[in-house]
């Protein structure tokens, strides 16, 4: 896992992490940014919404 982690491979050890899998932002970004969307303004929103969904209210 640690091998992994290192390369970017592994997803956070976190329970909110469900609710950015159910979201699914990074998709979203992705498919916006191969249809001719603006990268830097699509991944602001991509992890303004995982922010959220991460924080621990």
């Amino acid at each position: 896992m640690a091998a992994g982690a290192a390369q970017g491979r592994a997803t956070p050890i976190t329970p909110q992490w469900s609710e950015v899998e159910a979201d699914n932002p990074i998709k979203e970004y992705m498919t916006k940014v191969l249809t001719g969307s603006d990268p830097a303004t699509e991944a602001e929103n991509a992890a303004r919404r995982i922010t959220e969904a991460l924080a621990f209210d």
